[in-house]
């Protein structure tokens, strides 16, 4: 998945402003998990001028016995 080494960088970035505690190997396992299992959510990438902007993250939550 190419898409990590895309990742890895701007999570790093968004963790240190947030000044939540992370690795990388922790946040390559959660991207990882997020981008294999499309039940929990997803990633989408956006570009601006041929460049990557930036990505959008969606969890997705559901409710059991709805």
């Amino acid at each position: 998945m190419q898409d990590i080494d895309l990742l890895l960088p701007l999570v790093a970035a968004y963790h240190d402003f947030e000044h939540i505690d992370s690795d990388e190997a922790g946040r390559r396992t959660a991207l990882l998990r997020l981008l294999g299992n499309q039940d929990l959510g997803g990633i989408w990438l956006i570009y601006g001028n041929d460049q990557l902007a930036g990505p959008r993250a969606l969890r997705i939550s559901r409710v059991r016995g709805a």
